[in-house]
């Protein structure tokens, strides 16, 4: 009976193995949620319209307001 410390071993045992339990679901839930989150910075340039796509050219100086002007009527007809 080991000086009475022989029953009271069971409970630790299922503590240990509800927290273990509770720390892999954590680091489970975690991994998903940073894998979402680096899935949803990657498709942001992918929605974008032509427009937007223009202003950031235009922002950028890859090209000058004549440029911008010509290409955006072309791209409203």
């Amino acid at each position: 009976m080991m000086y009475g410390y022989g029953y009271g071993m069971g409970i630790w045992m299922i503590v240990g193995w509800v927290i273990s339990a509770a720390v892999i679901v954590f680091a489970v839930y975690g991994l998903f949620i940073l894998l979402r989150r680096s899935d949803t910075r990657a498709s942001e340039g992918k929605n974008k319209n032509p427009l937007d796509i223009l202003k950031e050219r235009l922002a950028k100086g890859e090209i000058n307001a004549e440029e911008y002007h010509s290409i955006k009527e072309e791209l409203l007809k």
